[in-house]
């Protein structure tokens, strides 16, 4: 949907007074003016002063809730993404922030990122080893997106990397103790010998945790940014990647499992000895894109 000249306007100003305002890291969120009398609550105004004029898109009246929800102001919060489902009752971001409502975080707590991203965010450097999968915030939505450092350097012609052809595809794992999950992408930069990646996790945790609602969001979408940075964090890839019907058709599934389970504690101990398991039980060869 096309909005508005004013309407960007007041969206642009509120996030720019919410990332002023905002520090994240991988363990750690300050907001520094909060409260009903900080200066998130301006950022707030705007984004009302936006839903007013364009009470028709979802996204904006989600974003409302989420800054409301930044500012402490929880009650108002829950109000808010309410009416917009009520209002919006096919939007799945805000289904989902209501069912997990007592774990669910703000949009505004998620590192930035998007197609034009020019740096790698504090959060998003610390969280990066190998590969992974991570919720991130495009505009006013949380997006997941899957990140991969090239630490040994193996990436050495951009040009390449850039003009390859990536393949994805979601597998689950023969592991169901705890279930695991697979993301996988096949990088053709050589094309006589593709580049593997594999991102192994289980969102099967309690309703809210940030594992479980980064895969709900991924399920969700049709398109994912896929990224890849050096042990410097300089960017050498960041296309944004159809997600094609077979892989859509493997996510839906996942998403079913996942509405069907309340989840439970996972230690790290246990993932670790899940993915071994795996890692024994199947190979990157068997995966079908």
């Amino acid at each position: 949907m096309s909005i508005s000249k004013e309407i960007s306007t007041l969206i642009s100003e509120a996030l720019a007074i919410i990332e002023a305002n905002v520090q994240i890291d991988r363990d750690l969120l300050v907001v520094t003016s909060s409260g009903s009398e900080g200066q998130v609550m301006e950022a707030i105004r705007k984004l009302q002063a936006a839903h007013d004029l364009c009470p028709e898109e979802a996204a904006i009246h989600y974003a409302l809730a989420g800054g409301l929800h930044l500012a402490a102001q929880f009650e108002s919060a829950e109000s808010e993404m309410k009416a917009c489902l009520q209002m919006h009752p096919d939007f799945p971001l805000a289904q989902l922030a209501l069912q997990n409502w007592r774990g669910w975080r703000s949009p505004f707590t998620l590192p930035k990122w998007g197609a034009d991203s020019e740096s790698v965010p504090q959060a998003v450097s610390r969280s990066v080893l190998v590969s992974t999968l991570l919720s991130v915030r495009d505009g006013l939505v949380p997006r997941a997106a899957i990140f991969l450092r090239d630490s040994a350097g193996d990436f050495q012609d951009l040009q390449a990397l850039n003009a390859a052809k990536i393949a994805l595809a979601t597998v689950i794992s023969p592991v169901n103790t705890p279930q695991l999950i697979g993301v996988y992408a096949k990088i053709y930069d050589n094309p006589a010998s593709p580049y593997e990646v594999e991102c192994l996790e289980s969102p099967f945790r309690a309703r809210g945790h940030p594992t479980r609602a980064t895969f709900e969001i991924f399920c969700l979408q049709k398109e994912v940014d896929f990224v890849v940075i050096d042990g410097q964090d300089h960017i050498l890839l960041n296309k944004r990647l159809p997600i094609s019907t077979r892989m859509q058709e493997m996510n839906s599934q996942v998403f079913k499992m996942l509405g069907a389970s309340e989840g439970r504690d996972i230690s790290p101990q246990e993932l670790m000895q899940a993915v071994m398991n795996h890692q024994a039980q199947f190979t990157v060869s068997a995966v079908r894109y």
